[in-house]
């Protein structure tokens, strides 16, 4: 069932991003605490001159896009249906594409996921993620269990050899197309949660030498005897 919909639940970012773009670089909001508000009110500087402009949450975002609420902490962007507002529908009409060129694919319920896993209803309005039938898709932080909305969206290397999603984690393809994340989870190239199947084992069927002028064995190497 996953494997069904994984591709139309995944975002695709058409415009490339740079290593420099996205650096790994942890939230530093005590770096935000002397500064100083510009003239007009949109953002403010601090004291190395570097400026940074307020969102219209309050909100902001610093060199390596980690985003900051109201308050200065460390936060997940929130929901922005305005930014949807306009658009264009894909010729399929499988999703559409906004004019940063960002391509967006529906879900079966017609809503879809931002690139910071809000997800928006039908309407374009935020709303609850649906229940979905995959387990691996109803996925909960914290669960030690694979968590395939990590990957929702990402940019191809541009060598191809694998993928980077946007807190700058890269992933490199095996050669079935598949990776593994951080706790040794197995991804297939559809980016369904797998057993890696470069482990998968060949087991040898046995059967007893007693068996062996016999038309017939079963699994376990035992005789079937045929009555005549």
């Amino acid at each position: 069932y996953m494997g069904k919909h994984y591709n139309t639940l995944k975002l695709k970012i058409s415009n490339k991003m740079s290593q420099e773009e996205h650096k790994d670089v942890e939230p530093n909001p005590e770096r935000f605490k002397v500064y100083e508000e510009l003239e007009d009110g949109s953002g403010f500087r601090l004291p190395d001159g570097k400026e940074f402009k307020f969102d219209k949450f309050g909100g902001w975002f610093d060199e390596n896009h980690n985003y900051y609420d109201e308050h200065g902490e460390p936060s997940n962007p929130p929901a922005d249906p305005e930014r949807f507002a306009d658009f264009e529908e894909l010729t399929d009409g499988k999703g559409f594409k906004l004019k940063d060129g960002t391509i967006i694919e529906y879900d079966e319920y017609g809503g879809w996921f931002d690139e910071y896993g809000n997800y928006y209803n039908k309407d374009g309005q935020p709303d609850d993620i649906p229940i979905y039938e995959d387990t691996n898709w109803n996925y909960t932080p914290g669960d030690n269990k694979p968590n395939p909305r990590k990957f929702l969206v990402y940019t191809e290397l541009e060598d191809g050899t694998g993928f980077r999603i946007p807190d700058g984690t890269e992933y490199k393809y095996d050669e079935l197309g598949g990776w593994y994340d951080e706790n040794q989870f197995y991804y297939n190239a559809e980016g369904q949660p797998s057993e890696d199947p470069k482990k998968a084992q060949c087991c040898l069927l046995y059967t007893s030498d007693a068996a062996d002028d016999l038309l017939c064995v079963d699994l376990g190497g035992r005789r079937i005897i045929k009555k005549k």
